[in-house]
């Protein structure tokens, strides 16, 4: 039960050199598909655009059925980008399924620097700190990030009421071939003090840097691979209607 928990909660993550490469962020939308084993166990989408406030739209969904178990979750963030700086203002995130249901909603206020943290209906006792990130957020520095060239990639994440540190390296690029076709892709890894998981992402070139796989692994054994269905551009004063906090 529980690693299939953590396979559904990873689902929810150009021809120069990166260096040199321009790069804008567009509004979007994309599909994946999940497998486990060479089986595909469900489905997933992302979202992003930008808001009529000013502030960036970013949310991730996924649907997963492996033989009696079920997970459908959905985290939407809304963000702030100044100067290539994330900035978290909003999180919201819902689980149903197998198990019990969960949900939490982050406030950050930089103007009271404070943050106001609710799971599952309870109160959760946060230090504020303002390079904090939610747990969707940061995927948006990644990206941008990478576009820059970095190699060396350290985000403070805020998770259950707790900074945690994630940090990742890039190890090279990949040509991949996945549902959407064939993918050049800037391929990470994460670093992570137990050994027992290994974690590795892949952003691609062709598609603005988005997540095009995501493959984790735990005690030697696969435990999901997500992997590009689709990709679209789409008009977000539609989408503005309905996201909009």
């Amino acid at each position: 039960m529980r690693n299939w928990l953590l396979l559904a909660s990873m689902v929810c993550f150009a021809q120069s050199s990166l260096a040199n490469d321009p790069f804008e962020l567009v509004a979007f939308h994309s599909n994946y598909k999940v497998f486990r084993n060479g089986s595909e166990v469900g489905n997933g989408q992302r979202t992003f655009h930008n808001s009529t406030d000013g502030r960036w739209y970013f949310a991730s969904e996924s649907n997963l059925s492996w033989f009696i178990l079920s997970d459908k979750r959905k985290e939407q963030s809304w963000l702030k980008l100044t100067d290539g700086q994330v900035n978290s203002v909003e999180y919201q995130f819902n689980r149903s399924g197998t198990g019990p249901d969960k949900e939490s909603h982050i406030i950050f206020d930089d103007d009271k620097k404070s943050l106001t943290d609710i799971y599952d209906d309870d109160p959760l006792e946060t230090d504020w700190s303002e390079d904090l990130l939610d747990p969707v957020g940061y995927q948006l520095q990644m990206r941008l990030d990478v576009a820059a060239g970095k190699k060396e990639l350290s985000y403070p994440v805020l998770y259950k009421g707790e900074r945690r540190d994630y940090r990742y390296e890039v190890v090279g690029e990949e040509l991949l071939d996945l549902p959407i076709g064939k993918v050049e892709a800037v391929k990470i890894k994460r670093i992570r003090n137990n050994k027992r998981r290994e974690t590795f992402v892949w952003l691609s070139k062709d598609h603005d840097f988005i997540v095009a796989r995501i493959w984790q692994s735990k005690d030697g054994e696969e435990q999901a691979d997500l992997r590009l269905a689709d990709y679209q551009l789409f008009d977000e004063s539609a989408a503005n209607e309905q996201t909009d906090s």
